[in-house]
Order: structure tokens, then C-alpha cells, then sequence
């Protein structure tokens, strides 16, 4: 059976792209702003939707940081690439997304031209429309490397589970921390991988692990005692 597989980073849109947004709350702002309203197709998800409404510029920055008919339109194109990632974090990876202003693609090249000749009181009207496809599933979770049965049981991922980046990159970490609680004080798990097959819209996974050695804890010396007594400290660690 040919599988047409492709690689994929799992992301989750958290606090690196929400403090991206506000950064950019200060930007250069036009000479001329366009004022605009928005509207984003409901996905019929609740915490999709208040993710990608958090995560769109369109949205962030339409009070706070008015633009013109140009920079407009290259707000909305940089709004693909984050919805799509907010999208595929949730485990639509065959998703559509179009972003629309006054019912023109934003890379029609008259879009511009048709901007500016709005009225000053007549905000340009932008959509956002969205068709989710597939919501994806897991269906291989392996560990590359050697850890305990009570270390893969913590991760609680398991197959047939929704392929939704948030509980993939939660797994590792728990996966991480039990390793440390088993005396691997060194353990390394990397970032994991996934394969796309899009046919049955499933993902395989693979967490590749370094374990490392049990460690024990050797001599422990206390510094810098002055009025404290040693033996008192000792008995309390």
C-alpha cells in the first residue's frame, strides 16, 4: 500500500503567538487608515473559535492599530498562516481558509484601488470563511528509545485518540517528568514527529527518547553556615 505521507510540526498557537500579536500593536500606522469590521464563520467548536478570533490580527489589532488599504491586505495575508496554524493545532489539517474584503480575494490586485475609494464613513467589510475538513486521529503513537511501562502510561495519549497538538506536546512532557521521578535525571525526549496520511486523516507519532541512567544523589555539602547548625539542616532535607 503507497501511503502519501508528509511530516508534520505539531504547534500549539499559546503565548508565543498571543505576545506576537500584541508586539505588533504598536506598529508604523498609515497615513490614511481604513476603518474595517470582521466577521469569522463560527466553527461550531467553542474553544477553536475564541483561539482563532484571539489569534487573528484582523481582530487583535482593528481598533488599536488602524491601517491602510495595503497594509489591510497584508494583515489579512499574514492572518492566513496563524488561523491555519490555530487550525491545524487542533487536528483539521485538510482545512480552507479564505479571508475576503468587500467580497474580493485579498490578493486580487484592484483590491487596493477599490479600498481606497470607499467613502471615510464606510468600513471595508471583511470575512473570514472557513471549511474544516477531516478532524484528524492518531493512529501510531511511538516511543523511540527505551522508558518503563509507568512512563508510557503517564503520557495518556493513545491511539484512535483526536490528533490535536496541545495533548501530543502534554504527553511529552508528562512523558518527560516521569522519567526524572524514575531517577533519569537526564533524560531527553524530543520534540515529536509526525506523519500525515491523509487518506484515513490520521497521524502517526513518534517520540524519540533518551533516558539516560538512574542516577543517585551523592554527598551534600552545606556553604555559608553561620548560626544555623548542620546536623539540624541535615535532618530536615
Amino acid at each position: 500500500m503507497n501511503l502519501q505521507r508528509r511530516r508534520r510540526r505539531l504547534k500549539w498557537p499559546g503565548l508565543p503567538l498571543l505576545a506576537a500579536v500584541l508586539c505588533c500593536a504598536g506598529g508604523a500606522k498609515a497615513a490614511d487608515p481604513q476603518p474595517y469590521t470582521l466577521s469569522i464563520q463560527g466553527t461550531g467548536i467553542k474553544e477553536l473559535d475564541s483561539t482563532l478570533r484571539a489569534s487573528a490580527q484582523l481582530e487583535s489589532l482593528r481598533t488599536s492599530s488602524p491601517v491602510g488599504p495595503f497594509a489591510l491586505i497584508g494583515r489579512a495575508q499574514q492572518d492566513v498562516e496563524r488561523l491555519g496554524t490555530v487550525l491545524d493545532s487542533f487536528g483539521f489539517y485538510r482545512h480552507s481558509l479564505k479571508i475576503t474584503i468587500n467580497g474580493q480575494a485579498f490578493d486580487d490586485p484592484g483590491l487596493p484601488e477599490l479600498i481606497a475609494a470607499l467613502p471615510k464613513d464606510h468600513p471595508a467589510k471583511v470575512d473570514i470563511a472557513i471549511d474544516l475538513g477531516p478532524l484528524f486521529h492518531l493512529r501510531r503513537v511511538t516511543i523511540d528509545g527505551e522508558v518503563s511501562a509507568s512512563a508510557l502510561a503517564a503520557m495518556k495519549l493513545s491511539s484512535g485518540a483526536p490528533a490535536i497538538a496541545a495533548d501530543v506536546l502534554a504527553a511529552r512532557e508528562r512523558l518527560l517528568v516521569t522519567l526524572q521521578e524514575e531517577g533519569h535525571a537526564l533524560a531527553k525526549v524530543e520534540e515529536p514527529v509526525a506523519y500525515e496520511d491523509p487518506a484515513p486523516a490520521v497521524l502517526d507519532v513518534t517520540f524519540k527518547v533518551e533516558a539516560g541512567p538512574v542516577l543517585n544523589i551523592g554527598e551534600i555539602h552545606f556553604t555559608g553556615l553561620k548560626r544555623m547548625h548542620e546536623p539540624f539542616l541535615r535532618k530536615r532535607v
